[in-house]
């Protein structure tokens, strides 16, 4: 629970809270959030949400699904703790919900991401903040290579269990992502990634898509003609291998 004794404890009115918009979790499981609404309406929501002032209204710093289930119960007031500054705001909404269970993985990875990306967090800084090995931090941020459509599905079906999301997620490009998790959709399993089932013009796609990779990898190299006379050889012989192949 978070600690608010040192917090302004409001009595506030759930219109005048608007949405936050570093808000983490991207779905809601109606059946869940309804059991909750029901046990808002008896007894109240027991612990407060946390707000920050704005010019009109406040705004949610976490704490959706306790505002989202108050309102479903029909309750026009709840509590909620006054945060005075919104500097870590980002930091306080990660660290509120990864530390809740029912955060789904997709929606970790997302917020690890986020964190990373608007405050250029590093594994260490992402793991002093959550508690986290980097480790686990580093094979949760690898879930953001899956598609947000896919993503979509997969949180929809109920598919998010954290060891299926990261199997899936090794499937490398979205296209071949995509097609795993339509075999998946399809066979109950995903397929070997030695030999996937996809279709002929993705695997084309696929793979123009990773060559264009590597030569973009190499114009950015940094050799020597002299000195890595033995490297430019082996790309040579493999360019002259590879245009054997083509006839």
């Amino acid at each position: 629970m978070a600690d608010t004794s040192k917090m302004q404890v409001l009595y506030l009115d759930v219109d005048i809270i608007t949405t936050n918009p570093c808000q983490l979790r991207k779905f809601y499981n109606e059946a869940d959030l309804a059991s909750l609404s029901a046990s808002v309406k008896k007894h109240g929501v027991l612990e407060p949400v946390r707000v920050v002032k704005r010019d009109e209204g406040y705004e949610l710093v976490f704490g959706h699904r306790r505002l989202l289930a108050a309102r479903m119960a029909g309750i026009e007031k709840i509590l909620a703790a006054l945060q005075l500054s919104d500097d870590d705001q980002l930091e306080l909404a990660v660290v509120e919900n990864t530390q809740r269970q029912d955060l789904s993985p997709l929606d970790e990875a997302a917020a690890f991401q986020l964190l990373s990306g608007e405050k250029n967090y590093t594994l260490k800084d992402l793991s002093a903040v959550t508690g986290k090995s980097m480790s686990s931090l580093s094979e949760t941020k690898k879930l953001n290579f899956i598609p947000l459509d896919v993503q979509d599905l997969c949180r929809q079906n109920d598919h998010q269990k954290l060891r299926f999301l990261i199997e899936l997620s090794k499937f490398g490009d979205e296209i071949a992502i995509r097609n795993a998790y339509r075999y998946f959709l399809e066979f109950g399993k995903l397929p070997k990634r030695t030999s996937r089932a996809y279709g002929r013009k993705d695997k084309l796609k696929s793979f123009l898509d990773k060559l264009s990779h590597m030569i973009s990898e190499f114009n950015e190299l940094d050799f020597d003609a002299e000195k890595d006379k033995e490297f430019l050889e082996k790309i040579r012989e493999q360019i002259e291998s590879f245009n054997g192949l083509l006839g």
